[in-house]
């Protein structure tokens, strides 16, 4: 593995678990309670996120719409716990696998 990938693949973990507790301890929005990050895609420059997620309650437009706007909020959080040079502009994408997993059985 190349040291590119590697440094990839910490990054997005990284982002993962800062993102989690952010979501879980800092954020005040109680529709965020029961979100799971369940990945982070990076791009090959490392400076955007597309962080994967589900909701308990199912797909949501409403949660997307808050998640997304409140996405400053976690960049400024993610600056604050992560050590890299250039923190990722993000972007909050519902998690379809377990959805089509579960149902193309």
């Amino acid at each position: 593995m190349n040291q590119k990938s590697f440094k990839k693949l910490r990054l997005a973990e990284e982002i993962k678990e800062s993102l989690s507790k952010t979501i879980i301890e800092e954020a005040n929005d109680e529709s965020f309670i029961g979100i799971t990050i369940t990945g982070v895609k990076l791009s090959s420059d490392l400076r955007k996120a597309i962080i994967l997620y589900t909701y308990f309650k199912g797909k949501s437009e409403t949660i997307n719409h808050k998640l997304n706007k409140a996405k400053g909020f976690f960049r400024s959080c993610l600056a604050k716990k992560i050590r890299t040079k250039y923190i990722p502009e993000l972007e909050f994408i519902w998690d379809e696998y377990l959805e089509t997993m579960f149902y193309e059985r």
